[in-house]
């Protein structure tokens, strides 16, 4: 940290990879060039979003294997990127490129050793953002330390949306490439943070990995590295303008460079949160965000709800009217009648697991997330357990809710009643302790096959017609509704 300029009058300053140089004075003037480095992991045809933290580095010279037309800035007004002259052209400050990986590199991951030469930025930096179209904007820390995203949209509010979005190359499993891949060739590769908190990008599932080699998808927090670039959004039609302001330069080092995955991150601040995590059958896995935030209203809201920039073949999302959300603000505090409607899309027929990957605030103590499958009945505890399903592809808004009082029984509550379904040559026997009044016997893509009233604590149905498959038994008694 230093207070005043900083003057290079000989030898080198270097900041390393992770590190962070502040200047606390915006008023100064600073001379000579330092070297800042950033690391990046990529392969063959990645690509990164970058920032610069010096004034005078050609982008030419940053990455110099990769190919010329290969250096990119975002074009608002048709949601695409321009290829840019790297050659004789210094990165702006500011300013967000994409730029992809040396021609060179093969298919296997490899540290790119970023190098940013010249003089440090320093005080503020203005850059223009326009909204003539969907107002997103790449733009990038103009700093040679990190920043606080929080206080940099606090300073810009009235311009931007409380949203960012970063880039990363996260391939799905291998066996979603090639003729598997899904139908339309989307995956939501971008991890995304609001003022409700930050979701992962769509990732291979870690959950079968431990300690140092449990490699995830990372969920963006305030804090931004280094030489990051990233999307916000305007929402002021036309142009405008945001600033960088060094008060919200950083030395918190909890935050991740977003290019690919790494050791699974720990949260920093600690609210009434939880992410629910959705895994395919190609071991895909997607997380999503409710939170319960104070300013939050239950009503749609850009600062707290994050739509996905993409719905991929395999999308998990919650549903607030027709937006689709990788991240929910609810009202605070919690209101334990709350219903939150769950969407997704399923590339391929298989089983599918649900789960509660993380938790904060009350939901780390006594309250529990429940989740409701509206096509079976069923109702499980998410924080003690998992739910699996089977179905088949396609999209689905109607089945999943999450409520957070369990209003009928769970497989716990139907061992304990001691219900009895189960197969016998051609039939399908149900005894119960009680009576019971209805039964339907549903398929996996929720089409009702069977119907039948009951009067009794016994049932047989003959299933010798019924086609080989996964089914669904609903049973319907006095009180209670159990699959």
């Amino acid at each position: 940290t230093v207070n005043g300029e900083i003057e290079i009058l000989s030898g080198n300053v270097k900041v390393e990879n992770d590190a962070s140089l502040i200047q606390v004075r915006s008023d100064v003037t600073n001379v000579g060039n330092i070297t800042v480095n950033r690391n990046a992991q990529l392969k063959r045809l990645d690509y990164n979003y970058w920032g610069t933290p010096v004034n005078g580095q050609e982008l030419k010279a940053f990455s110099p294997n990769t190919l010329s037309n290969r250096f990119y800035t975002y074009n608002e007004t048709t949601d695409g990127f321009d290829v840019v002259n790297p050659l004789g052209n210094n990165f702006v400050k500011g300013k967000g490129y994409a730029i992809r990986a040396p021609n060179n590199y093969t298919t296997n991951t490899t540290t790119f050793n970023g190098i940013f030469t010249g003089v440090p930025n320093n005080g503020e930096v203005t850059v223009a953002v326009t909204n003539h179209l969907n107002g997103f904007n790449l733009i990038g820390n103009p700093y040679p330390s990190n920043i606080n995203f929080n206080d940099f949209y606090n300073a810009n509010s009235s311009v931007i949306n409380n949203i960012a979005y970063f880039w990363t190359n996260i391939n799905p499993n291998p066996a979603m490439q090639g003729s598997n891949y899904p139908s339309g060739g989307y995956i939501n590769n971008y991890a995304i943070l609001n003022g409700s908190g930050g979701v992962p990008a769509t990732s291979p599932a870690c959950n079968n990995a431990s300690g140092s080699n449990k490699k995830c998808s990372d969920r963006p927090n305030e804090y931004i590295k280094v030489g990051q670039g990233f999307i916000v959004q305007s929402k002021v039609m036309g142009n405008n303008t945001v600033t960088f302001k060094n008060t919200s330069r950083s030395t918190n080092l909890t935050s991740k460079f977003f290019n690919r995955m790494s050791s699974k991150d720990s949260s920093v601040d600690k609210v009434d949160r939880f992410w629910l995590s959705l895994v395919t059958p190609l071991n895909v896995e997607n997380k999503i965000l409710i939170a319960y935030k104070p300013d939050a209203t239950n009503g749609f809201e850009m600062d707290y709800d994050a739509p996905h920039i993409v719905i991929g073949s395999d999308s998990f999302y919650t549903l607030l009217g027709n937006e689709k959300l990788a991240i929910q603000g609810r009202k605070y505090p919690l209101v334990k009648e709350d219903v939150v409607p769950l969407g997704a899309s399923f590339y391929s027929a298989g089983t599918y697991t649900i789960s509660l990957s993380e938790r904060e605030g009350i939901f780390e103590g006594s309250q529990p997330v429940y989740l409701r499958d509206n096509l079976t009945g069923m109702v499980t505890n998410l924080s003690s357990s998992s739910y699996s399903f089977n179905s088949n592809a396609g999209e689905y808004t109607d089945r999943f809710e999450i409520v957070y009082v369990n209003g009928t029984l769970s497989s716990t509550d139907v061992d304990k009643n001691k219900i009895q379904v189960y197969q016998k040559e051609n039939s399908v026997i149900i005894n119960s302790p009680i009576d019971i009044t209805k039964v339907n016997i549903i398929d996996a893509a929720g089409r009702l096959i069977y119907q039948t009233d009951v009067k009794g604590k016994y049932k047989e149905i003959n299933t010798i017609k019924f086609n080989s498959g996964v089914y669904y038994v609903v049973v319907d008694g006095v009180n209670y509704k159990t699959t």
